[in-house]
């Protein structure tokens, strides 16, 4: 017998395997010894090696174990079937590079971030001007700091898990929406939380909101729940006495992720509150 089979460790160190690997390849059926001795030893012939490749070149292509056993065990040598796999397989990569693509932007991104907070000035209200719209996905949530809210909105987690699992938004750090209404009434309220997405977006979903190409007022500083509002107020009676008339929404973005600073009761903010210059009579 010694001459036609490999005890396991032998056939491990021909494939150049550990010999637990080859333990659990026998356990879940996908390379089982060609014979089991009265002592309980496996023992595999010389050909197996062939079987190993395949399972070792498959599993190099990132076919899962459960596939490569299917495929043994119901096609092995359909040409159709083989083919079939693989490409499967391919556009399963090719979806893959995407992800890791988009992972790559988004650290980049969020790391960008970081590294524009040291430029930022901090209590000093600017004009600037956008010259494209930025798309965000928002969900309803009104508070500015993780209350009982939070937990009960199960809508709003859905959305944070959509757009983080699916790898939509532009950055870790996350934005809020004061609409215009509360702009003007001087409350402030917050209305929706989200992300930056992705420039390139093409989704169709009652959870966009576009923030409009045009001016805005600026002023960022270190904040804090509520106290964010104080930077809307700030802005709002800037534009009241230097002749400027609010025609949109207010947002807000935080400069540093939470992923960093997760104390939210001081943390650096920027807002943001659409206007134009009013005509002088």
């Amino acid at each position: 017998m010694g001459n036609f089979y490999l005890k396991t460790g032998e056939f491990a160190s021909a494939c150049g395997i550990k010999k637990a690997t080859l333990v659990h390849y026998a356990n879940l059926g996908l390379l089982k010894p060609s014979h089991i001795g009265e002592n309980g030893y496996y023992y595999y012939g010389p050909e197996q090696i062939y079987d190993f490749e395949l399972i070792h070149v498959m599993k190099s292509m990132n076919v899962p174990l459960s596939e490569i056993k299917d495929y043994m065990k119901n096609k092995n040598g359909d040409l159709p079937a083989c083919q079939e796999l693989l490409r499967k397989k391919l556009v399963e990569l090719q979806e893959y590079q995407k992800q890791l693509q988009s992972i790559e932007q988004l650290v980049k991104n969020t790391l960008q971030d970081m590294d524009d907070l040291r430029e930022q000035k901090l209590g000093v209200i600017e004009e600037i001007h956008f010259d494209k719209p930025q798309i965000y996905y928002i969900y309803e949530m009104t508070s500015r700091v993780a209350d009982a809210e939070y937990y009960r909105k199960n809508s709003c987690r859905e959305v944070i898990q959509h757009v983080q699992e699916s790898f939509l938004n532009e950055s870790a750090n996350v934005v809020e929406v004061v609409m215009k209404a509360d702009l003007l009434n001087g409350t402030f309220r917050k209305t929706y939380g989200g992300f930056r997405a992705k420039e390139d977006i093409r989704v169709d979903s009652e959870n966009l909101l576009v923030r409009p190409a045009g001016t805005y007022l600026t002023l960022a500083d270190h904040t804090g729940g509520n106290r964010i509002a104080d930077l809307y107020r700030q802005l709002k009676e800037y534009a009241d006495e230097n002749g400027y008339r609010i025609c949109g929404n207010g947002y807000g973005r935080d400069l540093l992720s939470h992923i960093v600073k997760r104390d939210r009761s001081h943390y650096p903010v920027r807002c943001f509150i659409q206007v134009e210059k009013q005509k002088e009579v």
